[in-house]
């Protein structure tokens, strides 16, 4: 069992710039500030490269962080569209590089599906999201009932 509590601050144009999160979990309480200045990311204080290039943050085990790409995409595109991001372990709020990219094949009034992949993990699903780009249903993760 674990528990996560974060606040994600975003510029104009849904880009984060700041990040803190408390986790409880069986291995103790955890604490995590992550600070994103011109693309470049610190992560509790200590400047990690290996992030450079990332705009989003993404929580483990939260459909809310995907609203942030889907905020900044092109969804009248059809190409893939690659969203590198800084993901966050949700037991012990590790951070990682994590690629990822989004394709719009589905572009309604009332819904847009996205295809999502992320290379890092091996993953796939498609997901669907309501107008203001919040995650619906996200497979194995998160479902919103009407």
């Amino acid at each position: 069992p674990w528990t996560v509590h974060y606040q994600i601050t975003v510029d104009a144009d849904w880009r984060t710039t700041r990040a803190t999160a408390v986790a409880a979990s069986l291995s103790g309480r955890h604490e995590l500030t992550v600070d994103v200045s011109d693309g470049r990311w610190w992560v509790d204080g200590t400047r990690r490269r290996d992030l450079d290039g990332c705009v989003d943050i993404d929580f483990e085990a939260s459909v809310v962080t995907n609203t942030l790409a889907v905020h900044r995409i092109d969804l009248t595109s059809d190409a893939p569209v690659p969203v590198p991001a800084a993901f966050v372990r949700a037991g012990d709020l590790e951070v990682v590089r994590l690629e990822q990219t989004y394709r719009c094949s589905d572009l309604g009034t009332d819904r847009i599906v996205l295809d999502y992949t992320s290379t890092t993990f091996d993953f796939s699903c498609e997901l669907i999201v309501d107008p203001s780009g919040l995650v619906v249903s996200y497979p194995g993760l998160g479902r919103r009932d009407a």
